[in-house]
């Protein structure tokens, strides 16, 4: 009895992400007796025989395509992993089938975008102790909140404003297979970066007033999962007004009776900025990633021209995402190999 297989069509396709490549293999095969007749069986019954080198030698869900096809080692077939193999029988017997094989890949090759941007707007409320608005945003700490109306009773806040903030969700793909990429995400590196502000312009927005606000990881599809970090925007730089308070966490009052203006109201307020740490947050990408954060898909036609053929984009130092840098790992825009991808 031996086993036989004829690779009969090839279909591959390459789109835009998040959908990634694909590539389709179909076999046809069968299997014929010691007197070399067709013999009939059925891919479910012989699972054993479909995958055994001895046998068929097809591939298995969840490998590498370079593990089933040697030839594509080191090529960008390593970054395709199979993900069905689906089987139909060939006429109306059960002595010969096709096997479809389909592999898929969501790494990143250049020069498409392997971040993704998200804006939502939103709004905060700040309690006032008085009524002024902040004269300038580029203090830590606390200042005084030197004049305005007092707008509070004992202590109590009489009155708000509503300061507008925008939400940026930045989104990657993570190939937790990917040797540079050492496995799954250190969140807790990333975690350092909590509540801290921006020290320079980032993404449009002036420094000091973008918050590190969050990290978190979903999965997305077998070794893959969504990485997403969120910054916050604040039109006031996320500050707040606090007025002084005695040890047991009381408001400080300026006394009654003394019949000279306002009475039994906060006697000091100040501008507090509750996040004083802050971290250069352009340092988290590369130039790549920033030109598709602040320009979007315009910034397809600076970097398309580099990219023919599926060649890198950039090589060295510089190209290195310092998200990955932070991890102590390598990683971002896959370097596609010189090999060209399966017809």
């Amino acid at each position: 009895m031996t086993w036989h297989k004829q690779l009969v069509n090839i279909r591959h396709l390459n789109a835009l992400p998040p959908e990634g490549t694909r590539v389709d293999y179909v076999w046809r095969c069968w299997k014929l007796d010691v007197n070399g007749e067709h013999e009939a069986w059925d891919p479910f019954a012989n699972a054993d025989d479909v995958v055994a080198s001895g046998g068929l030698g097809l591939p298995r869900p969840g490998d590498k395509v370079s593990q089933v096809i040697t030839s594509l080692a080191n090529t960008w077939a390593d970054y395709h992993r199979w993900r069905t193999v689906s089987w139909n029988m060939v006429g109306d017997s059960m002595c010969v089938w096709e096997a479809t094989a389909t592999a898929t890949s969501r790494d990143i090759w250049c020069g498409y975008p392997n971040v993704v941007r998200t804006d939502s707007v939103t709004t905060r409320k700040v309690d006032l102790y008085r009524d002024k608005l902040p004269g300038t945003l580029d203090f830590d700490g606390q200042t005084d909140v030197a004049d305005g109306d007092h707008t509070n009773d004992a202590g109590v806040p009489t009155d708000n404003k509503t300061v507008a903030q925008v939400q940026v969700d930045v989104t990657f793909t993570w190939n937790t297979a990917d040797p540079q990429a050492n496995g799954y995400p250190n969140v807790g590196a990333w975690s350092q970066l909590i509540n801290k502000r921006n020290t320079a312009d980032f993404l449009g927005f002036a420094a000091g007033t973008v918050l590190f606000a969050g990290v978190s990881i979903d999965p997305e599809q077998d070794e893959y999962v969504r990485v997403t970090w969120t910054f916050v925007w604040d039109a006031w730089a996320h500050l707040t007004q606090e007025p002084a308070r005695w040890l047991d966490g009381t408001v400080v009052l300026k006394p009654s009776g003394l019949g000279v203006g306002p009475q039994n109201v906060a006697k000091v307020v100040y501008w507090t900025q509750p996040y004083e740490d802050t971290t250069d947050f352009g340092d988290l990408f590369s130039d790549y990633e920033l030109g598709w954060l602040t320009q979007g898909w315009g910034y397809y036609d600076d970097v398309a021209q580099e990219c023919a053929s599926e060649k890198p984009l950039l090589t060295g130092s510089s190209f290195s995402p310092p998200k990955a840098a932070q991890l102590d790992v390598a990683g971002g825009i896959r370097d596609s190999p010189a090999e060209e991808p399966p017809p």
